[in-house]
């Protein structure tokens, strides 16, 4: 049929301690079902989403409901071609942003390519990687 040949779009969420798992599983669900509705409509397709969950260090991750999760990455070896960057809420954000531990993670990922962030939280102060311009397409 079609061989549909683009570049798999990069999505990175950011993991921590006491973040709402919801708000992880929930996109990765979303990503990975986009990723099999592409692969039934065109058959030996190589675009979709490609996903990694990314954290300060390689150790597991305990989520606000107790869930282990495992990084991918850290904002040091993760793709450097990052398109969309998740940050979710929970709980452990008021505790990294109380030790200012969130902005200067958020600052250290790769922007290269970046198009996207959302975040599923409301911080105060904004950390500096929601102060920068990133273009919305």
């Amino acid at each position: 049929m079609n061989n549909v040949r683009a570049r798999r779009h990069q999505v990175s969420i950011v993991i921590f301690d006491g973040a709402n798992i919801i708000d992880i599983t929930g996109p990765v669900g979303v990503f990975s079902s986009a990723n099999m509705l592409l692969n039934e409509k065109f058959e030996g397709i190589q675009s979709g989403y490609d996903i990694q969950l990314l954290a300060e260090t390689l150790s597991p991750v305990r989520t606000d409901s107790g869930v282990r999760l495992l990084p991918d990455a850290t904002s040091e070896t993760g793709k450097p071609e990052l398109d969309t960057l998740i940050v979710p809420g929970g709980y452990g954000t008021r505790d990294l942003e109380s030790r200012g531990q969130l902005g200067k993670f958020l600052t250290k990922i790769p922007l290269v390519t970046l198009n996207k962030v959302l975040s599923i939280f409301q911080s105060r102060p904004t950390p500096p990687l929601f102060k920068r311009t990133v273009t919305v397409r």
